[in-house]
């Protein structure tokens, strides 16, 4: 008999099959494609959102399915398995992006970006990475400041320093195709926004 893990149930067992059946036919086929263009179709991640494979912990009025995280552990582990080019972005969307917008974001915030990046149409990020903390998201010096419509980022070195310079974020898991990133920086919480420009983030 093979392995079940502990956290397995019916509905979550169901759900896992007609998964893993979609990963085989729609996705897999597909994926040496993506290794040689360095990139994943955009219209595989909104496949996976009508699957309701994206955003399956996050509650329902934000478009998930509101299962508990057993059903993101199970996405993860079965894209792994079958399509590994999507894991990490999955991952990243999925179960830390949008959490993070779930948990720190005004209730605006939620409702405009979470629905979309549970149908895949808008794909989250994370730019976490700059010199001497690498992904150590203690040891990060940018700071997010709110001036105007938007939010400059630099980091300040030194308690009480007066030498400023501009952040240094470095990459961006699933940066060619983001729509949305969470751009983490002090002070906590975190700012969701995207990118227009080399100096300034725009909530938008």
């Amino acid at each position: 008999m093979p392995h079940q893990s502990a956290w397995m149930n019916p509905e979550l067992g169901a759900f896992r099959d007609s998964f893993r059946r979609f990963l085989t036919a729609n996705l897999a086929p597909r994926a040496e494609g993506w290794r040689k263009a360095k990139m994943v179709e955009r219209d595989a991640w909104r496949a996976l959102g009508e699957m309701g494979a994206l955003l399956p912990s996050v509650p329902e009025a934000y478009g998930g399915i509101g299962g508990n995280f057993a059903f993101e552990a199970a996405v993860i582990e079965d894209i792994t398995t079958l399509v590994p080019d999507m894991a990490t972005g999955v991952s990243v969307h999925s179960a830390i992006v949008a959490h993070y917008i779930l948990n720190y974001g005004s209730q605006e915030q939620k409702q405009r970006w979470l629905p979309k990046m549970a149908r895949g149409e808008f794909v989250g990020a994370i730019a976490m990475t700059e010199p001497g903390a690498g992904s150590d998201i203690r040891s990060m010096k940018t700071r997010a400041e709110r001036r105007g419509a938007g939010v400059v980022r630099e980091p300040e070195y030194g308690a009480g320093a007066k030498r400023r310079r501009r952040g240094q974020k470095r990459a961006a898991v699933d940066a060619a195709a983001i729509a949305r990133a969470v751009h983490l920086g002090r002070p906590y919480p975190v700012v969701a926004a995207s990118l227009s420009g080399p100096r300034r983030w725009n909530e938008s």
